[in-house]
């Protein structure tokens, strides 16, 4: 089995033209976002730019024309048809605008059920509801995002200024996109219309010489015909961020925290490119082709380990991402409604990562390591991702929706090192060690609507099987024995009247063990793991206009018991035993007047460790989200944010002494503003500036590990766009 060796870092990448700051233009179905993993229910319903108060819940009475509403807590999205079964949320481009994001993580860093840990190797990493990143499922246009080897993926390096929306299902999740969702799904999707034919702005922190924060982006759309192409480009060059003024170095801080005020090993660089061209003669026919790359090396904050500080730097982190679709079906008017085919989709995808990690040995990060305790001088990592999905759908009777999907995925891993020196003789690369499996789904899931009543129910079995063993030119025979999942879903929901939704959910979902977890050498890897299991239970209610007529708010109770937890026990990964993530999430939207919509959000989670009795890693007990924004009709738009944390728990195991060490972070408050102004009178150019201030009040805080989090930043902007 072969696997190419990195070669030269790919161009840049990322998502597509955003939608005018205004109003968004209202999507029709040849307009929609194509994801051949979702089925036509799972399809983001046409959106408007304002609520309308006096429309229905999407699954109560029907508007006059057949319009409805479907509240979250980030917007409001108006539509002919319901949301699809479960919890689901909607980060649109106009609120990645407001929440000032430059990339993914900053972008869902503001839902109260979701959690943007830091680690000095993995970066930004989620954490949904307890469950970490590698049971969530991150997508770009249906193509899957996920470093095969351990599951974790810097979000920070996917630029958000160009995604049309990032769509976000949690809870007891669709069994069609396979295993590894019991987290939840995010689903980034480009523009669905060209907002503008383009659109260039540049932004920068201004800072003294030594913190400076630099970059630009290039947006494009052209419709030619039934032809609708989309083009971005993005750069960010960062020297690292500044530290806040109250932070104190502690025992417990890696050394060399600083220097001149700004973090050590911070500063990173952010290379984006993308282009999605899509044929669409009419609706449900379609053909679209979308290429994705991202180019991200960066600095990784000292840390302790084994006894001594470790300077490391990723030299290259680069990403490619293609994905052909197509979705093919009767035309609308021609769609069966009692009995008959309704759509099938199919795409080929895939995702290449290339990364090398240097060890260094100075705090100018200019010598390789010799530091005989070191594990190398160098590593780098070959991560491929192909796969295939298909999904039809059909009606059984009126109200019914059957939907059938199949995926294959083959992962792929290599590895190698270069060795620390010894007796002053250079060290040169050892030979590739490879790890591949391939993981095979199948699920089917119907949706039934009687009345006010609707009920989705669903199975799924997936598999994965190891393919091959190869270590340093050797291949080693490979248990092919098949890792089993079998997972099943039931949503029942009920709409009183126009402005309630109740809903209930259950299931059982499954985490597959990462190549990382069953192969790993140096930290103990376990070729005889279970898959991780997770019996899930939700309930909760939505209301639109209750009480008041701007008043939406959204509440959800949930429980979950995991079985067969894989952790590093000691030496090795296990399956160490029992779990549960149980809490609340409770959310509220007003907007008293037309050009005020106020937000609260709060999420409470327990998250335990049965089996030790103690705390999950890294897990937060208590959010608190709240916040402001104001348009006029003058083009100004201002928005201000609070996020109050409580503390986190996390233990490890000392390198050198063997014994377990609990760590402890403290709580923090955090406030940040953000300003827009559009000038429109240079029509048809428009002109617009930016200020968005993070971390107001200069706190000190670390989140997911003891590396410290950015002090007060500002960064402005100027763009224009045509």
């Amino acid at each position: 089995m072969t696997i190419p060796r990195p070669g030269a870092a790919f161009a840049a990448l990322c998502a597509l033209a955003l939608p005018a700051w205004g109003a968004a233009e209202p999507q029709t179905a040849a307009d929609e976002p194509f994801v051949p993993e979702e089925a036509a229910s799972h399809d983001p319903p046409d959106a408007e730019d304002a609520p309308t108060p006096a429309l229905p819940l999407c699954g109560g009475d029907a508007a006059d024309d057949g319009r409805c509403t479907i509240p979250s807590f980030t917007t409001i999205v108006t539509g002919k048809r319901p949301p699809p079964p479960g919890s689901h949320a909607r980060i649109d481009a106009r609120e990645i605008e407001l929440r000032g994001a430059r990339n993914v993580a900053e972008a869902v860093a503001g839902e109260p059920s979701i959690e943007v840990n830091q680690g000095p190797k993995t970066g930004a990493t989620l954490q949904v509801r307890g469950f970490d990143e590698r049971a969530v499922l991150l997508m770009i246009e249906g193509i899957p995002i996920r470093e095969v080897y351990d599951g974790h993926f810097d979000l920070a390096s996917l630029p958000a200024f160009s995604l049309g929306a990032i769509d976000i299902e949690r809870g007891v999740t669709t069994l069609l996109h396979g295993p590894n969702t019991a987290g939840a799904i995010l689903a980034l999707r480009a523009p669905t219309t060209c907002g503008e034919t383009l659109d260039l702005s540049g932004q920068v922190r201004p800072e003294r010489p030594g913190r400076l924060l630099y970059g630009g982006r290039l947006k494009a759309c052209q419709r030619l015909g039934e032809l609708s192409l989309f083009a971005s480009a993005g750069y960010e060059r960062s020297n690292g961020h500044v530290l806040s003024r109250d932070y104190v170095e502690t025992a417990s801080n890696a050394q060399f925290h600083e220097r001149g005020g700004r973090r050590d090993g911070s500063d990173y660089t952010r290379g984006t490119a993308a282009v999605l061209a899509r044929y669409a003669p009419r609706t449900n026919k379609s053909l679209s082709l979308f290429v994705n790359g991202v180019h991200a090396p960066r600095g990784i904050p000292p840390f302790e380990g084994f006894g001594y500080t470790r300077y490391w730097r990723f030299a290259r982190y680069d990403t490619l991402l293609t994905g052909l679709a197509g979705v093919l079906g009767p035309a609308p008017e021609d769609q069966p409604q009692t009995w008959g085919f309704r759509l099938v989709r199919g795409q080929l995808y895939a995702h290449l990562h290339r990364d090398e990690l240097r060890d260094y040995e100075d705090v100018r990060y200019e010598r390789l390591t010799t530091n005989p305790l070191a594990w190398f001088v160098a590593s780098a990592y070959a991560n491929e991702t192909v796969g295939a999905a298909v999904q039809g759908s059909w009606a059984l009777n009126t109200g019914n929706r059957l939907e059938l999907a199949l995926r294959y995925t083959l992962d792929r891993h290599a590895q190698r090192e270069r060795p620390v020196p010894r007796d002053g003789v250079t060290s040169a690369w050892t030979r590739w060690e490879r790890y591949a499996a391939h993981t095979l789904t199948a699920a089917v899931e119907d949706t039934q609507v009687v009345g006010p009543w609707r009920l989705n129910a669903g199975v799924g079995l997936s598999g994965v099987s190891l393919v091959d063993q190869e270590l340093r030119g050797t291949d080693y025979p490979v248990d092919r024995r098949l890792i089993p999942a079998a997972e099943g879903r039931v949503v029942l929901e009920r709409s009183l009247g126009d402005r309630v939704r109740l809903m209930t959910a259950g299931g059982h979902k499954v985490r597959l063990p990462m190549l990382k977890e069953l192969f790993a050498n140096s930290i103990g890897g376990n070729t005889e793991l279970r898959a991780e299991r997770a019996w899930m239970s939700e309930a909760g209610v939505d209301t639109h206009g209750l009480g008041l007529p701007a008043l939406d708010s959204s509440l959800r109770l949930f429980w979950n018991a995991i079985a067969d937890l894989i952790e590093r026990y000691r030496d090795r990964y296990d399956n160490i035993g029992r779990a549960i993530t149980a809490g609340v999430e409770a959310e509220l939207r007003l907007a008293p007047v037309e050009q005020l919509q106020l937000y609260a959000g709060y999420r409470y989670l327990h998250a335990r460790d049965l089996e030790r009795d103690r705390a999950l890693d890294y897990r937060t007990p208590h959010r608190v989200l709240a916040g402001a924004r104001a348009a006029t009709r003058f083009g100004l738009t201002a928005a201000v944010g609070l996020t109050v944390s409580s503390g986190q728990e996390a233990y490890y195991v000392d390198a050198l002494t063997g014994d377990w060490v609990a760590e402890r972070l403290g709580g923090f408050a955090l406030v940040d503003a953000h300003l827009r102004y559009l000038v429109t009178a240079l029509a048809p150019v428009e002109v617009y500036l930016y200020a968005d201030a993070f971390n107001l009040l200069d706190t000190s805080y670390v989140v997911g590990s003891f590396e410290p989090r950015p002090g007060r930043e500002v960064i402005v902007g100027l763009g224009g766009r045509y």
